[in-house]
């Protein structure tokens, strides 16, 4: 395991206290801002490109434009600086970071939504210090965990609506009728899936979501994995604020998917548990605290017995660290 430098850390522990202080929150990714002169008045704007096309924002009349350029300045060095430093990015004008920055726009965060996956896994590794290798990091898939009881923070922000307006494409399901859980761009290269908790095993069933505006998968598990998440910042131009699952909880429901994989998702269980090991090694050795309460959150006996199943293929001296030894004595 290799840990980035304190400056990268320090300079990181600055990006998210930026992004939790400020309020560019509608400025969430890249783009610029600028201004029209209307019948005498100045209306800002927040100007960005998404698929292929130029679009605007409104900010309002008499925003301080100074002052959030300057913050976005402020933002977009330390980016670059972290980017260079080794931490786990997303390029500045790259479809992944032009993606996500509308879902932010659109509201995805204040729906509730908790980022799971592989990019939720690089912004675990970003708060925790980690450099880790891309392999475990690359995907140009956004999976999004919605827990459909919670109470929003804004009013029907319509994520189907903003996603197939914007140009993606709806990609339908197995469902009679089809439904759309997933939302490509229309070269393919990124893709959006949303999910949301069931507690039985259809799992892949597509559950309409009302208030967010959209279908999503039902899965098992999910609902452990996205309760109380956190805030992490990913790097993009001006930073992204997102939310993510706790550290310890990401790794135990990394071995539980991978004890569910089948013989010819080798690949996908070999990336779940190479993720798992490198958070529970970061862990044992510097937040051990933080897996006992992990453990105990696992709803049901069975959801631990797979756990240990999966713990097979962990490597022995992660086995043998006393940390986990709670594990073999539950």
């Amino acid at each position: 395991m290799k840990l980035l430098s304190d400056d990268i850390a320090i300079l990181y522990s600055k990006l998210l206290e930026q992004l939790q202080a400020d309020t560019l929150e509608r400025i969430p990714s890249s783009g610029s801002i600028v201004n029209k002169t209307i019948a005498g008045k100045v209306y800002w704007y927040h100007q960005y490109r998404f698929l292929g096309k130029q679009r605007q924002s409104a900010l309002g009349v008499g925003i301080p434009a100074e002052e959030w350029i300057n913050a976005l300045k402020i933002r977009e060095d330390l980016c670059v600086l972290l980017a260079s430093g080794g931490m786990h990015a997303l390029g500045a004008r790259s479809a992944e970071a032009n993606v996500l920055g509308h879902l932010v726009i659109s509201g995805v965060f204040d729906s509730g939504a908790v980022l799971v996956g592989s990019h939720a896994f690089g912004a675990i590794c970003n708060i925790l210090g980690i450099r880790v290798d891309t392999q475990l990091t690359r995907t140009q898939d956004f999976d999004f965990g919605i827990d459909r009881t919670i109470k929003l923070a804004i009013e029907n922000p319509q994520l189907e609506k903003s996603l197939i307006s914007a140009g993606m494409h709806a990609v339908p399901g197995f469902d009679r009728p089809p439904t759309a859980t997933s939302f490509r761009t229309p070269d393919k290269k990124v893709k959006v899936d949303f999910l949301t908790p069931i507690v039985s095993n259809k799992t892949g069933k597509s559950i309409r979501l009302t208030k967010h505006g959209v279908h999503a998968d039902g899965l098992k598990y999910l609902g452990y994995l996205i309760e109380n998440p956190i805030h992490a910042a990913l790097v993009t131009q001006y930073g992204t604020l997102v939310r993510i699952p706790q550290p310890a909880k990401f790794a135990l429901h990394k071995l539980i998917v991978a004890s569910q994989r089948t013989a010819t998702d080798e690949a996908k269980r070999k990336k779940d548990v190479a993720q798992a090991s490198l958070i529970l090694r970061y862990l044992v050795e510097y937040r051990a605290h933080d897996l006992r309460p992990a453990w105990d959150a696992l709803a049901h006996k069975s959801w631990k017995k797979l756990v240990l199943q999966s713990t097979e293929w962990l490597e022995p001296e992660l086995k043998q660290d006393k940390a986990l030894s709670f594990l073999w004595k539950s």
